[in-house]
């Protein structure tokens, strides 16, 4: 049997590349243990980071030139990740903000296909992430239930599902409903008139009168009887795209 091969490396080399080791508390050098909580990279990466940000900043699939060399880094990069790791295809190599929010992200595609009964099994070694995992997944299964629920109650009252869910009477809701939608309406125009916050509120007290009527109006009314047009609203919400500033102009 072969003896294992020494490597020999400069350790002091090695340290003196990471800044993040240099930090003093109490005039004593720190122990780094716990990788999740801020993994420390050598100068030679906050370099190029901060290049990236002076000359490439941009968001992907832009027409502009930032965009098109951050794109194209992008690619290089996991080019070079495929081939480090041995993978067939730099197709397979994905990056994203840090390892808890990828987890997270691929919890919530596995937690599509999770049926009561099933088990996720973590131990206490394992990260928060992996824990907090667990605690969404199940959270999510309860909540699936309770959709189905919620639909099962919808087949008996297709009118107002989810308050039918919540035993919640159609008057109300219905209410409810149009107070929201016109709250939403005037929260728009409270930013693009501009109208203050109060005189906002003051527009929504003067309105309940005709969202009570309304709403009772339509209790009343057949639902073939009921439809509306709005052709100008819908032009304008056409042009949203080439608003100069899209921020509640549609």
């Amino acid at each position: 049997m072969t003896s294992p091969t020494t490597i020999d490396l400069d350790l002091q080399s090695i340290r003196r590349q990471f800044p993040a080791l240099a930090l003093n508390v109490d005039g004593e050098p720190v122990v780094y243990l716990d990788n999740p909580a801020g993994t420390q990279v050598p100068q030679r990466v906050i370099d190029r980071t901060a290049e990236y940000w002076r000359t490439t900043n941009a968001n992907q699939g832009g027409t502009f030139v930032t965009s098109q060399r951050s794109d194209a880094l992008i690619a290089q990069v996991r080019q070079a990740a495929a081939v480090f790791l041995n993978a067939a295809s730099a197709d397979e190599i994905v990056f994203g903000p840090n390892m808890t929010t990828l987890t997270f992200a691929l919890s919530r595609a596995i937690g599509r296909e999770l049926r009561p009964g099933d088990e996720i099994v973590v131990t206490r070694r394992d990260g928060h992430a992996l824990r907090g995992v667990q605690l969404l997944l199940g959270s999510n299964i309860e909540r699936h239930q309770l959709q189905r629920q919620l639909l099962e109650a919808l087949k008996q009252r297709p009118d107002d599902s989810t308050a039918a869910g919540h035993d919640v009477p159609l008057a109300p809701a219905l209410h409810a409903f149009l107070h929201a939608a016109t709250a939403n309406l005037i929260s728009a125009g409270v930013r693009l008139i501009p109208l203050g916050q109060t005189d906002g509120q003051r527009v929504l007290a003067a309105l309940e009168p005709a969202i009570d009527a309304t709403a009772a109006r339509a209790i009343a009314t057949a639902l073939d009887d009921i439809g509306s047009a709005s052709f100008r609203a819908d032009i304008a919400s056409m042009r949203h795209e080439t608003q100069y500033t899209r921020l509640f102009r549609s």
